[in-house]
């Protein structure tokens, strides 16, 4: 009894289970009982009970029961005499007919049970030939379907008749199958609702074997070259009808839309058929179960082996949804996450996967053209398509770079959005795609080519996010930028984000030169106003700086002072601290300028004291001042400074003396007040986030700071009804009881206008002294190094 349950259990492991215990006791039984009838009569009764089991209402019982049925009937063991085929057949039909059963759910059972039962048989032979078995079994499965009234077991007939068609092969099919079936499949789209014509059979059957169905084959039955999906508005009507036809029986709409978008792909119709699909599947959205059925045949699309042209099918569905894939990108956003259900989205980011795999393989012209048509379909959510941005960088070759390059750029300058926060995201990620290059398996800073494009990307930001051109290109980028672009603050902080991560990525590679002549191009650029007009402040002051100094800086920069130093990473550190200095002239001069001023003493000092080996008579040694500057670069908010930073920190960790690591252990335990100089410290911002997750967690900054101030409204009260002093509504008493002429709300205004003040200034003082715990800790994380 064990074994009978265990055939019935959901689990294909112990069906298997099942059948082996099943099979074991036949052996012993015919090994022990020497009575031939006795053992005859026990395979007869395990026959027959699994022939019984075929009408379970457990899906898993009846493929159980079906699956050891047929295997039963394939064993050829000289100990268990097993029934013929023609045997298995008849006790089939005689055990599951239908002339005794009165239920409409046991009819339906005994037909699905006896469907079964053949497709078990059939399977245990599909490696011989066929022929004798279908010549018995499809004249009853055509029977069993003209009895059958529910759409759903006659597709499922049709399933199986499909899959007979797949193990017998072309030529048997042809001879043995086709006939018996022609009647099933429709001659046109006009099929009636009686269920007598099967499109799902005919398109399955067309897809199996395109050579059988054939052009010659359809101008006879179909009056035309190919099976037409949509060419007329008839046509579309009349596929949208079937589709419809289907709405309570979504796995077989599924597996008909399937069937449809395979043949539509393969006889180039995907232009005509894609959108009606579209239209119809998303009409309730893709939440619903027909958006998640639109959204697996889109993976389905991008991952279809038979497809001969990939790119053909994603460029039509990318031209012709445009509006869908915009939904999908908004689904997969963070605000979108929110509101959708998260079947919705695992489909979506599924089909975003299999579409970035998709394209990876392909050739770079035909990666960037999808990826630009992908880019329309976005509005303003971008965070999903980096794994699509990714799947185009990463296998680029160093013949490669320039195109690819020369292609994001194009991109960026064109005004794609009339609404400008639209631009300005779109040109954020554009930004983002165009610093993958670096984190390319083949960009390799040791390679001159790679180390020029470097640079040309770096002053190609510098250029833009520090300058305005009028009407005039350095020559350099003429073949890249236009004559004028339009850019806006907020992308012109982009720019500058993508410098520093450019310039980390070289300092990651222990270089420093393409910075350096990066900021000197920059500096040829503020000498020529007229053509190039600077954006960032103290622009004169800047330039009288830089022609009173520059010399000096650059004979520091790559002079005796730092390359007698003894060590190489120290030498590297100064260097790279000097770059970095330069660059921060166009953000904080003033800042800048006494970073450099200090440099210019702190090298001379190192100098002094690890090569000359002299002492010297400073207050602070030359460590000190070091870890001073990189201390206050560390406060900035950019995660790329940041990083840049530490770098240079952890190649100084051997010169740390007790003075330094004291320096750096008053900022951890300094009080949370403000400084002298009224600036406060940038709050930690993680730039991988988008823009929305940007929001979403000031939302959540924001709702911690209201926990924490839990008495602030009760404060601003309180403060409040002290400035109204009588004039505040006391409890007991009503709005209408107090009485004030215009003289006295006058005198009262500046004193409740103080009491808002002050609590704002609360809130405000809770945000510097936050941001400086994070500070704090990032400090701390840096001596934890040491």
């Amino acid at each position: 009894m064990d074994a009978y349950w265990e055939l019935s259990d959901f689990d294909i492991h112990i069906r298997q289970q099942g059948f082996e215990k099943l099979i074991e006791s036949l052996k012993i039984s015919s090994t022990n009982n020497e009575d031939e009838k006795s053992s005859s009569s026990q395979l007869d009764y395990i026959i027959s009970r699994l022939v019984k089991g075929l009408v379970s209402n457990r899906k898993c019982a009846r493929i159980g029961y079906a699956a050891t049925l047929g295997t039963l009937a394939s064993l050829n063991d000289t100990e268990l005499e097993m029934p013929s085929t023609d045997e298995f057949i008849s006790l089939v039909g005689n055990k599951l007919t239908t002339k005794k059963e009165t239920g409409v759910e046991d009819a339906k059972n005994v037909r699905i049970g006896r469907v079964l039962s053949y497709i078990a048989l059939a399977y245990t032979q599909k490696d011989n030939d066929l022929s004798d078995l279908l010549s018995r079994i499809i004249p009853d499965l055509l029977l069993i379907r003209t009895q059958e009234t529910r759409r759903r077991l006659r597709t499922f007939i049709d399933a199986a008749i499909i899959q007979l068609a797949k193990w017998s092969g072309r030529k048997l099919f042809k001879k043995g199958i086709l006939p018996q079936i022609q009647e099933l499949l429709p001659k046109s789209w006009q099929m009636g609702d009686d269920g007598s014509k099967s499109i799902f059979l005919l398109i399955s059957l067309v897809n199996l074997y395109p050579k059988i169905f054939d052009q010659e084959y359809f101008q006879l039955h179909w009056k035309d070259n190919v099976l037409s999906l949509g060419k007329t508005s008839d046509q579309q009507a009349i596929i949208k009808k079937c589709l419809q036809s289907f709405d309570n029986e979504l796995h077989l709409l599924e597996q008909l839309s399937r069937e449809l978008l395979v043949y539509a792909i393969h006889t180039q119709q995907l232009v005509s058929f894609w959108p009606i699909l579209v239209d119809e599947l998303s009409n309730i959205g893709l939440d619903s179960n027909k958006g998640h059925i639109l959204l697996d045949l889109i993976t389905f699309c991008f991952q279809e082996r038979e497809n001969s042209d990939p790119v053909y099918t994603i460029e039509t569905m990318l031209d012709h949804s445009e509006l869908l894939f915009g939904k999908i990108l908004d689904l997969l956003s963070s605000s979108g996450r929110k509101t959708h259900q998260q079947a919705s989205i695992q489909l979506s980011k599924d089909a975003l996967d299999k579409l970035a795999h998709t394209l990876a393989s392909r050739s770079l012209q035909e990666r960037l053209r999808l990826f630009e048509k992908l880019l329309k379909c976005a509005d303003k959510n971008y965070t999903c398509m980096h794994t699509v941005a990714t799947a185009i960088s990463e296998k680029l070759t160093v013949e490669e770079f320039p195109e690819y390059v020369k292609y994001i750029i194009g991109l960026f300058c064109t005004i794609a959005k009339e609404d400008e926060n639209a631009l300005d995201r779109r040109r954020h990620f554009l930004l983002e795609t165009l610093s993958n290059v670096c984190n390319s398996a083949a960009f390799d800073l040791k390679v001159d080519s790679c180390g020029s494009l470097l640079e040309n990307i770096l002053s190609l930001c510098v250029l833009l996010a520090n300058f305005k051109l009028n009407n005039h290109t350095p020559k350099q980028f003429r073949e890249l930028l236009p004559e004028t672009v339009q850019l806006s603050d907020t992308t012109r902080e982009h720019l500058e984000d993508i410098v520093y991560k450019l310039i980390l990525h070289e300092f990651h590679e222990n270089r420093y030169e393409h910075s350096f002549h990066s900021f000197q191009k920059s500096i040829q650029w503020t000498e020529t106003p007229k053509h190039y007009s600077p954006v960032f402040k103290h622009s004169e002051e800047i330039k009288e700086y830089l022609k009173e100094n520059s010399a000096e800086l650059f004979e520091l920069l790559q002079g005796k002072a730092i390359q007698s130093l003894p060590d190489e990473k120290l030498r590297l550190a100064f260097q790279q601290v000097i770059v970095l200095s330069f660059y921060d002239l166009f953000v904080d001069f003033n800042r800048a300028k006494q970073y450099l001023d200090d440099l210019v003493t702190c090298v001379k000092n190192a100098h002094a004291q690890l090569v000359s080996k002299k002492k010297v008579k400073e207050q602070s040694t030359w460590i000190e001042v070091l870890i001073d500057i990189l201390l206050s670069m560390y406060t900035k908010k950019q995660h790329d400074i940041r990083a840049i930073v530490k770098k240079i920190y952890h190649q100084i960790v051997p010169y740390m003396n007790e003075n330094a690591l004291k320096l750096m252990l008053q900022t951890i335990s300094m009080e949370n007040e403000s400084d002298d100089e009224g600036e406060s410290v940038e709050g930690e911002e993680n730039e991988d986030e988008d823009e929305d997750e940007q929001e979403e967690s000031s939302d959540e900054e924001s709702d911690e700071e209201l926990m924490e101030n839990g008495d602030a409204n009760e404060e601003l009260r309180q403060a409040v009804e002290k400035a109204l002093g009588d004039a505040a509504v006391k409890e007991d008493q009503e709005e209408d009881d107090v009485d004030m002429d215009d003289e006295a709300m006058l005198r009262l205004d500046p004193l409740i206008a103080e009491a808002f003040r002050s609590q704002m200034k609360k809130s405000s003082n809770l945000k510097v002294i936050n941001e400086k715990l994070h500070h704090q800790f990032r400090v701390l994380d840096l001596i934890e190094s040491v």
